[in-house]
């Protein structure tokens, strides 16, 4: 199977693509970064006019997955038209192109579509995002459906786990901020249904390989604060669970950007996909630190 992996760099995509890779014929696609993963890379601005005819032209793919985005939630809402054009006109042209040579396409959404005012959402919740990313998300998610009815929108909760030098994921920005600071403040009243990287590679590596379109909650089955997730992490690298300073969201000055409760109720990933376990945080995060632990 040809593949292609947009966001090749990305904490996600850089996963996803060195374990494809090992089955499959797959071209990543970066922008800018110059720390490349050990598969091979277009530099291609996805953003650029014609870039997704030529990209796809050149390799023609049988499944696109587009996990390039603009993430993060305040540098969206400081640009939003370059959140438009990087997550909303980059996906939908990708997706046209793919349509228009027979491919499917597998697009990461977030929980940010929705308000979190009740949690638990499953895939028949109605969305009504709070910051620019999540509109934006939403808007791409009826492009590529729009596009190609059997394409699949997977939208994703909070993703944990090491970055392999590619990306940044919470795991490491809560590491970096207690040796930088001695703590890390984290939320005792915002949630999420975080789920480990290696779940998330798992789960669209199934995906490429069956017959299923539409919108799939990709999340784990525990529902925790940021705060309970850090003390989580903490038992899991052997410090201190004090090292964890607890807050409420409503102490940042943008809170009301900041959805309360986005958990997810899994029913359809139970049911599509009934062989992926997805372990609890705490269960893979230990098993990361005690990788690291052996090389050592």
């Amino acid at each position: 199977m040809r593949v292609l992996v947009t966001g090749a760099t990305g904490f996600i995509g850089a996963h996803l693509g060195m374990i494809l890779a090992k089955r499959h014929d797959v071209l990543g696609v970066a922008c800018t970064s110059q720390h490349l993963p050990d598969f091979p890379v277009s530099r291609t601005d996805l953003t650029e006019p014609d870039a997704s005819r030529k990209l796809l032209q050149s390799f023609p793919p049988d499944i696109v997955i587009h996990c390039a985005a603009m993430s993060r939630v305040m540098e969206c809402e400081a640009h939003p038209v370059k959140a438009e054009e990087i997550n909303v006109h980059a996906p939908r042209e990708l997706a046209l192109q793919a349509a228009a040579r027979g491919a499917r396409l597998l697009f990461f959404s977030s929980d940010m579509v929705f308000s979190g005012e009740r949690g638990y959402y499953t895939e028949q919740s109605p969305p009504s995002p709070q910051n620019v990313y999540g509109w934006t998300k939403l808007r791409a998610e009826a492009a590529v459906l729009e596009a190609n009815a059997q394409n699949i929108v997977v939208r994703l909760n909070l993703v944990v786990g090491k970055g392999r030098g590619f990306g940044t994921s919470f795991t490491e920005r809560i590491l970096d901020e207690i040796n930088r600071r001695g703590k890390a403040s984290l939320f005792t009243d915002q949630f999420r249904s975080p789920i480990h990287v290696r779940s998330v590679v798992l789960a669209a590596t199934l995906l490429t390989e069956r017959d299923i379109s539409g919108i799939l909650h990709l999340g784990g089955s525990q529902r925790l604060s940021r705060a309970e997730l850090g003390r989580a992490l903490c038992r899991a690298a052997g410090i201190e669970e004090v090292k964890i300073e607890e807050v409420s969201y409503l102490s940042h000055p943008q809170a009301s950007l900041l959805p309360r409760d986005t958990s997810f109720g899994v029913g359809r990933r139970e049911m599509e996909m009934p062989e992926l376990e997805v372990r609890p945080v705490e269960t893979e995060l230990a098993a990361d630190f005690a990788k690291e632990r052996v090389l050592l």
